[in-house]
């Protein structure tokens, strides 16, 4: 099997990097008077540098440099000022101190006995193993597991392995945190949980030869044509075929198209299926947000075909993962959906109010120069005597006028202009969706909000009852007063 791989190069490379605030720098890299003392012990001028560069290494980054590494030319510099050496000569000291092995063996040694450091063995990468284990619960980025172990391992003065060791006990670290949450999360799971999570891939229906098949159609590019469309189907014959065709994962995952009441009762029924799954919070308690989410995007990643090839645990963490992933899902897509709805109705009404109101004031003109006509024959009837009544007739006909009369009083009982009016000319839709939206969906609010909340469960509890009467001591106040009229 390959050596799964939980570090980028860049994320290696900075595990071993020497630092570059300045005051890192002087605090591992400044030698006291005591290791001044010890590095003057040796014979040569390259002797004392080599021993000084690999003391810096051992206290940070915390490894050994090879005879083949050159170290940091400011390290370099840095070291050979603090030891009397100039500068031009530091480069030529290290390369004559490079080329004996022995003295470098002797100098590890010796650095190992005088300060403490000691080399990584099995044990080590045991222990180490077991500390990081609370950590891999919280986090499965290789970079973090690799920077506490790194910082443990300084710590104690223990020197680094390779950076090949090191992402090996890291994934190991991390594989064990993924196995630990999947035994949690499994057995927190009780057995009818399980069984529900497990049907999730199974198809309900895969027989070929159903009767309410559409014709000339291919079930799997209808299946999946309908998918990509965000519905499963034009008419509930065939949803209900296509559905049975598709795994209840699939038929969860599929997004809303159109936002229209049918789309809207589908979702609602997508949530009451998840709901149904009777996933609680404790099944997941203290297993950190992130750490599912990241099983919930693998898991979608996947095909149910893949999903079931997962071992046991691991593919009922996951399915969990995914249900509680899903569900946030549809909840915020709901809400979306209504909103547009809501959005649609509105201006569908604010149309229909425009279109109203400009048919309305061509007939105001058209009334206001008939009546300015009437007017004007009824003054000049005033002025010579004759009869007002004829002087009506002679603009239109007595019962013509009778009816001018009655449009004109209608024309005045019309729309005050405020489109909200007309929203209830398109509350069909809603209507259809209103009582499986209240009843789904799990509302908290703020004290201040308290007013709107026991609103809401108020209609709540009459669409359960079947009832439409609003009670007298129903909480108003969160209604505004241009509402009223249709909340009432």
């Amino acid at each position: 099997m390959p050596r799964r791989s939980v570090l980028t190069s860049q994320e290696k490379e900075s595990l071993l990097s020497l630092p570059v605030e300045e005051v890192a720098r002087i605090r591992y890299y400044t030698l006291d008077e005591q290791d001044l003392s010890i590095i003057q012990e040796r014979r040569s001028e390259a002797s004392r540098l080599g021993f000084a560069v690999q003391l810096c290494y051992f206290r940070y980054p915390g490894v050994v440099l090879a005879g083949d590494q050159m170290p940091s030319e400011w390290l370099l510099d840095f070291v050979a000022q603090q030891i009397g050496t100039t500068p031009t000569e530091a480069g030529p000291a290290w390369a004559q101190y490079a080329s004996h092995l022995a003295t470098r063996r002797e100098h590890i040694l010796d650095l190992q006995f005088l300060y403490g450091y000691s080399s990584f063995t099995q044990e080590d990468a045991h222990q180490v193993a077991l500390d990081l284990a609370p950590l891999s619960l919280e986090s499965g980025r290789g970079i973090v597991i690799a920077g506490a172990l790194v910082e443990r391992l300084r710590d104690q003065k223990i020197l680094l392995p390779s950076l090949l060791r090191i992402e090996a006990i890291c994934a190991q670290v991390i594989t064990e945190g993924e196995r630990q949450i999947y035994r949690r999360i499994s057995q927190a799971l009780s057995p009818p949980v399980k069984k529900k999570l497990e049907a999730l891939l199974v198809i309900s229906s895969s027989d070929p030869s159903d009767e309410e098949a559409p014709k000339n159609n291919d079930a799997h590019d209808l299946a999946e044509a309908t998918l990509e469309s965000g519905s499963l189907g034009e008419t509930p014959e065939v949803a209900a075929w296509v559905r049975k065709r598709l795994t209840p994962l699939r038929w969860l995952t599929t997004p809303p198209a159109a936002p229209t009441a049918r789309q809207m009762l589908e979702h609602i029924e997508r949530l009451r299926w998840v709901q149904g799954l009777e996933l609680t919070p404790q099944i997941v308690e203290g297993i950190v947000h992130h750490r599912l989410s990241k099983m919930a995007r693998e898991g979608l990643a996947m095909s149910a075909q893949d999903l079931a090839k997962l071992e046991a645990q691991r593919r009922l963490a996951t399915l969990t993962a995914m249900v509680l992933e899903i569900r946030a899902r549809l909840l915020d897509e709901i809400v979306e959906l209504q909103d547009r709805i809501v959005g649609l109705a509105l201006s569908r009404a604010k149309r229909t109010q425009d279109e109203q109101m400009g048919q309305a004031g061509q007939e105001w003109h058209r009334q206001a120069q008939l009546y300015g006509l009437i007017g004007s024959h009824l003054i000049q009837a005033r002025d010579s005597g004759t009869d007002p009544f004829a002087a009506i007739e002679k603009v239109m006909p007595w019962a013509q006028f009778e009816q001018s009369v009655a449009a004109a009083q209608a024309l005045g009982h019309r729309s005050s202009g405020d489109f909200l009016e007309r929203l209830s000319e398109h509350y069909g839709p809603l209507h259809r969706f209103a009582p499986g939206l209240l009843a789904c969906l799990p509302l908290v609010a703020s004290p201040a909000s308290h007013d709107l909340l026991q609103g809401v469960e108020l209609l709540r509890d009459l669409a359960q009852k079947g009832a439409r009467k609003i009670p007298e001591d129903a909480p108003l106040d969160w209604v505004r007063k241009r509402w009223r009229p249709l909340v009432l």
